[in-house]
């Protein structure tokens, strides 16, 4: 005996308005969301005011989540924006740190040895006179030395003030690379010569 293929069922008239109600209002949402709606629709029962409960529910819900998709994508632009804003300020402040940097050095260098120049020495000479006042360490030990290179304003005349500059920048490269490697400070005292 043989049977015959059962064929699908047709839908109930249920059906048809849940995935009608699917297709027109939650397009676009998750899937779980649309089976769950299709599922509270098919229980309406052909009852008219129960569906169109369900139906402004359904249009509140999507509402809402259009609500809160329109609030993220502005909290991530927002976000996206500030972040922006805070790089753009950390590469103005780092700007502005190089910027007084090199205008610092500018103040406190010698052009010719780039040595740090008398102000720099006499702030330095404060600060640490200021330092042993406070802390009461006059029993540390500093010192201070200065060179005076011997007839140079003789040879700077007779060679020729180049020559007197190089002499200038070899005396403080040499001085530089003694000196600074401990922590001392090497300053250009002079300069009117």
């Amino acid at each position: 005996m043989s049977e015959e293929p059962t064929q699908p069922q047709l839908p109930t008239e249920q059906e048809p308005v849940a995935h009608q109600l699917a297709d027109e209002h939650l397009l676009g949402f998750d899937e779980q969301v649309a089976t769950a709606a299709a599922h509270r629709v098919v229980g309406a029962n052909d009852d008219p005011a129960r569906e169109a409960y369900h139906q402004s529910e359904w249009e509140e819900m999507a509402g809402d989540k259009l609500a809160l998709n329109d609030r993220l994508q502005k909290s991530e632009t927002a976000h996206k924006l500030e972040k922006e804003a805070r790089m753009d300020e950390q590469a103005a402040h780092t700007q502005t740190r190089r910027e007084l940097r090199i205008r610092t050095d500018q103040a406190e260098k010698d052009k010719l040895t780039r040595l740090y120049n008398r102000y720099a020495f006499m702030e330095r000479l404060d600060r640490e006179t200021g330092h042993i006042r406070r802390e009461g360490d006059e029993k540390r030990v500093h010192h201070l030395v200065m060179f005076d290179i011997d007839k140079f304003k003789q040879a700077n005349d007779s060679a020729g003030h180049a020559f007197g500059d190089e002499v200038l920048k070899g005396f403080a490269a040499t001085l530089t690379d003694e000196l600074t490697q401990k922590g001392h400070l090497v300053c250009r005292y002079g300069g009117e010569e």
